[in-house]
């Protein structure tokens, strides 16, 4: 939390987006989806804002694995799916995990 507002203080844009999204996965890992699901749409918006789409792409796919947790399978799937595209656009490895973890859950 303490990176977070440097990042803040400093204007460091894309490294306010990885921390948000940093904290999120540690909230995620805590059992707090709630504070999780907060801090990845609080890093959603600010990479589109700012046009960064890797981190929205991750911000995305975190935030479908934290919707699907806590039982909203159809909305984890469409923000999987937009993770999926944006990742896959941009050649990132992560895009084959995501798009292995959407076959799972459509049962393919």
């Amino acid at each position: 939390e303490q990176a977070l507002s440097l990042q803040r203080v400093l204007g460091n844009r894309q490294g306010e987006s990885a921390n948000l999204g940093n904290l999120g996965s540690i909230r995620f890992k805590q059992g707090n989806g709630q504070k999780a699901r907060e801090l990845y749409e609080q890093q959603l918006a600010l990479a589109r804002e700012t046009g960064d789409q890797r981190s929205e792409g991750f911000a995305l796919w975190n935030l479908s694995l934290t919707l699907k947790r806590f039982g909203q399978d159809t909305r984890a799937l469409e923000q999987a799916e937009s993770a999926f595209k944006m990742l896959e656009q941009l050649e990132d490895p992560l895009a084959a995990i995501v798009g292995q973890q959407i076959n799972i859950w459509l049962g393919h």
